[in-house]
């Protein structure tokens, strides 16, 4: 008789190699891609690609989101997309156990000028959250500076 976890693990691998079959018939292009990968025990779905109409991948990606909700009912996740074609803000898709649900993107929306001025050139940093993001990157760099030189100086000095 399997243990709870062999049975478990058995069912796990039975809904990857579901999903994988179904991720095959999408026979989707080098715009978008979707995989299945393992990692630390876990399976992981990524999807990613740039598409600026949703097209017949838009209405794919959602079965396959929904077949995920469905046949794995414990996954969760988050995805971020944009319908170019009527819209100026971001949307995350959430997965939570057995559910999707889209929510107002707050950081990157509304795309114009969050992230892109009304010619759709990148904006210009000076609000106070991009001057806030900003230093914290300045600051990071610089600490990661200081330990590349330290780590420079006390190799040359066991020469």
């Amino acid at each position: 008789m399997d243990s709870t976890y062999e049975s478990d693990d058995l069912k796990i691998l039975g809904i990857v190699v579901r999903l994988k079959e179904q991720i095959e018939r999408l026979g989707w292009d080098g715009s978008v891609s979707a995989e299945v990968r393992g990692m630390n025990g876990t399976f992981f779905l990524f999807v990613h690609g740039n598409k600026n109409r949703r097209g017949v991948i838009g209405p794919e990606l959602d079965d396959l989101l929904a077949f995920v909700a469905a046949e794995a009912p414990g996954s969760y996740g988050v995805m971020y997309w944009r319908n170019m074609e009527d819209s100026n803000d971001f949307k995350v898709r959430v997965l939570a156990p057995g559910r999707l649900v889209d929510h107002p993107d707050p950081f990157l929306s509304p795309v114009v000028p969050t992230i892109e001025d009304e010619d759709g050139e990148p904006a210009e940093v000076g609000s106070a959250e991009a001057t806030f993001w900003d230093q914290r990157f300045r600051t990071y760099s610089q600490a990661l500076r200081k330990d590349v030189d330290n780590e420079e100086a006390s190799g040359s000095e066991e020469r």
